[in-house]
């Protein structure tokens, strides 16, 4: 459908609105400028060619620390712009035609849900940072800002996985355009990881950042002396858990028949490279969770391919002494990463008593994290994050926000257990059940849940059990 948008609309028209818009956009930052003017004439045709903007955007998925963009203020990545170009097509489409609402009606409950979880964090967060405005024990980062444009910040990125799932569910409605998402996906992880490699040789040979893309992280992390792998992330966890995902993607392709044998063994191994040298516990943890859960579907036919790794991974857990390192990070109490991590839990869960109802708002939690940090805490010079999703949404959305993202995983569970009953051959559940277990892990490290390539993932998971019916139909009448 995409691709075919500007047919059905007064080409002209939209390409004055949108040229209008970006034209726009370079009036109101200075730094991006001759960026912008530069970028015009290839986003024109990104947008009459939209199918290509599809394409641009899924395998940007993982850019979301390198080549970012600071717009009125607002720190915006190379996924996030291109994810508001295309809904902006997208959704003049399905206004022109008069077809916003979607056919499938789980993927309309869910925006639904969504949509009222963005209208949730926006009255928290507002009526927080009114609460909040003259309170003497506002952090020092905070003094003279203004909280509503903190608030505001933080609650428009909220956007993001709704476009993403409009976007997607649009786009997914037959099982070779699902195939399409699965392809670039796997094609940004492999351009990701490509990164990663080349980055791993330019910190071994002490170059500098001066030869890493703009917005690389200029310090670098170290585990034992090992230099840690961030690649086109902030920082080396979050790294991590986008190629475990991306590897279950991977796997998913060949039960596809997407790739060729050759390019997927070569994926794999750059990414399973990738992922030892982030030295992420949460990774290795999460690599381990998918393996086992991967060996259980293919037990019978594939034992060597699955089984085999997981007893290499846990043989280098047990017998390597700086992998057992990492993965026994969280239950050493001296670790700074456990510290941090265990107070910022602390707090959230300190706010959520204080706030049940309707959390402090998102945004908010560094504006109270010294407030409600534990007395064995360190108080945070900059602003505080949660470090964990579950805290984050807990602290911040309340009981209220809870009954939604439960309403939400309930969908997605419904669909999962559909599509492990019906799938005989085994093509769609074994890889969409261990990206939702990866995922419920992952988000255990993560700062943020508005990453676009995780709701990407979770438009997979959702339309997984549609997709699994028609390749069902399909392989009957072949």
């Amino acid at each position: 459908m995409i691709h075919r948008t500007i047919n059905g609309m007064n080409s002209e028209r939209m390409i004055i609105v949108l040229g209008g818009f970006i034209v726009g956009l370079c009036t109101i930052t200075l730094e991006m400028h001759s960026f912008l003017l530069l970028a015009i004439p290839i986003l024109i045709f990104l947008i009459i060619q939209s199918r290509y903007l599809l394409y641009s955007f899924l395998m940007f998925l993982p850019f979301t620390k390198v080549l970012s963009a600071n717009i009125g203020g607002i720190s915006f990545t190379i996924a996030d712009l291109l994810v508001g170009f295309m809904f902006l097509v997208v959704f003049l489409h399905a206004l022109q035609f008069k077809k916003i609402s979607l056919e499938n009606n789980d993927a309309n409950k869910i925006l639904l849900l969504k949509l009222f979880f963005i209208g949730l964090g926006f009255i928290s967060s507002f009526y927080m940072a009114s609460n909040l405005m003259h309170s003497p024990s506002l952090p020092a980062w905070a003094l003279g800002e203004n909280l509503y444009t903190i608030a505001l910040s933080t609650n428009v990125r909220s956007f993001i996985p709704l476009f993403v799932l409009y976007i997607m569910f649009k786009f997914m409605n037959s099982v070779d355009k699902y195939k399409t998402t699965i392809k670039y996906t796997v094609i940004g992880s492999f351009l990701s990881c490509i990164y990663g490699v080349y980055e791993f040789i330019i910190k071994q040979l002490d170059l500098g950042f001066g030869y890493l893309l703009p917005g690389h992280a200029n310090e670098i992390l170290y585990f034992e002396g090992f230099n840690r792998l961030s690649g086109t992330f902030g920082e080396p966890g979050y790294f991590a858990g986008f190629i475990v995902i991306s590897l279950i993607l991977t796997l998913h392709s060949r039960s596809l028949k997407i790739f060729r044998q050759p390019f997927i063994i070569c994926l794999l191994l750059v990414q399973i490279f990738c992922l030892v040298m982030t030295f992420s516990t949460v990774g290795m943890l999460s690599l381990i969770l998918v393996l086992f859960i991967l060996s259980l579907f293919r037990f019978k036919e594939q034992t060597i391919i699955i089984l085999v790794p997981l007893a290499i991974f846990l043989f280098l857990v047990l017998q390597i002494e700086i992998i057992n390192d990492v993965v026994s990070k969280p239950l050493n109490s001296e670790s700074a990463s456990s510290v941090d991590r265990s107070a910022t839990a602390v707090a959230g869960f300190n706010m959520f008593l204080d706030y049940p109802i309707l959390g402090i708002g998102p945004g908010n939690f560094g504006l109270l994290f010294n407030e409600y940090m534990p007395t064995w805490g360190i108080p945070n010079v900059n602003e505080a994050i949660a470090n964990n999703v579950y805290v984050d949404l807990l602290s911040s959305y309340g009981v209220l926000g809870l009954i939604l993202i439960l309403g939400f995983i309930f969908i997605l569970i419904r669909n999962l257990i559909h599509v492990f009953l019906t799938d005989t051959k085994r093509v769609f559940s074994p890889y969409m059940i261990s990206a939702l277990a990866s995922l419920l892990v992952i988000v255990v490290a993560y700062p943020t849940y508005r990453y676009a390539f995780l709701w990407v993932v979770v438009s997979l998971l959702i339309v997984s059990k549609q997709m699994n019916d028609q390749y069902r139909k399909e392989s009957q009448r072949l």
